[in-house]
C-alpha cells in the first residue's frame, strides 16, 4: 500500500473543518471581484479582512474554539474600519513585525495566525486549491457556503480529499476505533502503535505526544464528519464514500486484514493495561501513606500490592519504563536508609529498588 499520511497536523488545524469553504468561496469571489472589497495584493492578508468581514456577519452559534473568539473579531475589526484600505496592509505588517505589547496588537497577531492556518489548511493539507488559486474539486463549496457548517455535499467533498491524501492515518484511526473501545485502550496510543507496526517507513519521528495532537486533528474530523456511528463502527455514508473509490477500498480491506493479524497484541495490551492501572493505584495510595509526597517507593511493596510474583512484576516494570519513559520523568534508586537483602529489579539491566514518578 502506498505511504499515504498528511504530516504536520497540529492544532488548530482541527477546527473548524467548516472554515475550508470560506476559504475556497473567498478565492472564487475575489477573481471576479477586483476592486473594492479585496483590497491587498497579498492572499493571507486579503483573507484576513474578508474573514473579519464574513464572522462579524456570520459568527457560529456555538463557539467551541479553532477561530478567533467573538470579542477579538469585533475589536480587530474596529481597528481596521477606521483605517483606509490602502493603508491596511501596512499596519497589519507594522503590528506582525513588532514586539506585541497591547491587546489589541496581541488580538491582531492571533487573529491573523488564524487565517494563514485556514489557507493553510485548505491548500497544502486538503489540496482543495491548487498554486494558481483555482478550485481542485468541482461544484464545491456549494450555494451555502457562508454557513459556518458543512452540508452533506460538503463533508463528500471533504472526506474524499482526507481520504486522498491522509488514506492510512484517517483510515486506521476509523476502523480501529471500536477495536480499542472493545479492548479498552487508547486509541491514540493503539493507532500509534499499529502504524508503526504496518507501516514501518512511515515517518513517525515525533514523539508520542506529538502524536496525540495529530490524533486529536483526525478524531475531530472524524466526528465532524459523521465517519462513525453510536456503537463506534464506520458509518454507511463513511463506508459509501471509501468503496466508491478503488484505492481507498484497497487501503480498506488491507488494514481490515492487519487489524485482524493485530489482534492477539491488542489482547495483550489491554492485560498490560489493566496492570498499568493497578500499578498507578498502589504507587498512588503508598505515596499518601509517606511523610513526604516526593519521595520514593519501594518497588517490592507495590508489588505486594499488585499481588504479582518478582519475575512477573519485573517484566512488567520493564514494560512500563520502555512506555511511558517519554512522557514522564521515572527515577529509579538503588539505596535505601536501612539494609534491605531483598532481589533487587532490574531495569535495562540496572538494579532498583525504589521508584519515583513525575509528570512532564
Amino acid at each position: 500500500m502506498e505511504l499515504k499520511i498528511l504530516y504536520g497536523l497540529h492544532r488548530p488545524f482541527h477546527q473548524p473543518l467548516w472554515m475550508v469553504k470560506w476559504v475556497c468561496a473567498f478565492l472564487t469571489q475575489r477573481k471576479t471581484k477586483k476592486q473594492g472589497y479585496f483590497v491587498c495584493p497579498d492572499i493571507t492578508a486579503d483573507f484576513y479582512f474578508v474573514m473579519l468581514d464574513w464572522l462579524s456577519e456570520k459568527y457560529p452559534d456555538c463557539y467551541n474554539g479553532g477561530i478567533p473568539s467573538r470579542e477579538s473579531v469585533i475589536s480587530v475589526r474596529n481597528e481596521f474600519s477606521s483605517i483606509p484600505n490602502g493603508d491596511r496592509l501596512s499596519y497589519l505588517r507594522s503590528v506582525l513585525q513588532k514586539k506585541r505589547v497591547s491587546k489589541i496588537e496581541k488580538q491582531i497577531y492571533s487573529t491573523y495566525k488564524a487565517s494563514g492556518y485556514y489557507i493553510n489548511l485548505t491548500k497544502e493539507k486538503l489540496n482543495l486549491i491548487n498554486d494558481n488559486g483555482n478550485i481542485t474539486v468541482g461544484d464545491f463549496p456549494s450555494k451555502y457556503w457562508k454557513i459556518p457548517n458543512l452540508y452533506k455535499s460538503e463533508k463528500i467533498v471533504i472526506l474524499k480529499q482526507i481520504l486522498r491524501y491522509d488514506t492510512i492515518y484517517f483510515l486506521s484511526l476509523c476502523l480501529l476505533h471500536k477495536e480499542a473501545y472493545k479492548y479498552q485502550l487508547s486509541l491514540s496510543e493503539l493507532i500509534y502503535d499499529f502504524l508503526k507496526e504496518f507501516f514501518p517507513n512511515a515517518r513517525f519521528d515525533f514523539i508520542s505526544r506529538s502524536h496525540h495532537n495529530y490524533y486529536i486533528v483526525r478524531k475531530y474530523w472524524g466526528e465532524m464528519l459523521g465517519v462513525l456511528t453510536k456503537s463506534n463502527g464506520l458509518s454507511g455514508f463513511a463506508k459509501q464514500v471509501i468503496l466508491s473509490s478503488c484505492d481507498t477500498q484497497k487501503a480498506y480491506n488491507d488494514i481490515i486484514g492487519y487489524i485482524k493479524v493485530y489482534r492477539p497484541v491488542m489482547k495483550r495490551q489491554q492485560s498490560f493495561s489493566r496492570l498499568v492501572t493497578k500499578f498507578n493505584k498502589a504507587y498512588t495510595q503508598l505515596i499518601k501513606n509517606q511523610e513526604k509526597i516526593n519521595e520514593y517507593v519501594n518497588l517490592h511493596d507495590i508489588c505486594s500490592a499488585m499481588g504479582m510474583s518478582y519475575i512477573r512484576f519485573n517484566m512488567f516494570l520493564s514494560e512500563f519504563y520502555e512506555k511511558y519513559r517519554t512522557t514522564k520523568n521515572i527515577f529509579f534508586i538503588n539505596i535505601v536508609s536501612t539494609i534491605d537483602q531483598r532481589k533487587r529489579f532490574y531495569v535495562r539491566n540496572m538494579p532498583v529498588l525504589s521508584i519515583k514518578i513525575m509528570d512532564l
